[in-house]
This record gives structure tokens, C-alpha cells and sequence, in this order.
């Protein structure tokens, strides 16, 4: 019989003040340069699926922008180079 509910998701979220943390390492990070979330999480040791939702987070609290750039990410897809810098576009 295959289950039809796995709680694999809400283990795999982190607690809420390891997300903080997250959050802020990754607006450390992209007081220093521009970079995408792939980027990130690489710099970080962090998976992606950890850091993309810190760098959304971000990006709707207006901390981020998106820069108008874009490099491929580990994937192979365009990804959004995010910047700290008010010039960029609100995403």
C-alpha cells in the first residue's frame, strides 16, 4: 500500500530561527556582491532548497532585488542575480 501523506516536508523546514539566520547569511552575502540563490547556497554549503525560500523571503520584504542579470544556474536554467542595491527591479 503506498502512503498517501509523508511528514518529510515539515521536517525538512528548518525551525524558525535557523531561517532567520539563513535569511541574514544571505543578505551578508549579497551586501558583498551580486549573486544568484544557487550561488548562494554554494557559498553557504546550504542546499538549495534550504536558501531559494531565504532568498523569495528577501525579494517580498523588498531586502533584495531582482538586478536585471541573469546566469545559469546548476540546472543549466536562467536564474535571477539578485543585488541589495535599490536600482534594481522589485520582484
Amino acid at each position: 500500500m503506498i502512503a498517501l501523506y509523508h511528514d518529510t516536508s515539515a521536517a525538512a523546514q528548518p525551525a524558525p530561527q535557523e531561517a532567520e539566520v539563513l535569511r541574514e547569511q544571505c543578505l551578508n552575502l549579497l551586501q558583498a556582491a551580486d549573486y544568484t540563490a544557487d550561488e548562494i547556497a554554494a557559498m553557504l554549503r546550504k542546499s538549495i532548497l534550504s536558501v531559494r525560500p531565504r532568498v523569495s523571503e528577501l525579494a517580498t520584504k523588498m531586502r533584495i532585488w531582482d538586478s536585471g542579470k541573469r546566469r545559469k544556474n546548476g540546472s543549466g536554467h536562467s536564474a535571477i542575480v539578485w543585488t541589495t542595491k535599490s536600482g534594481g527591479n522589485p520582484s
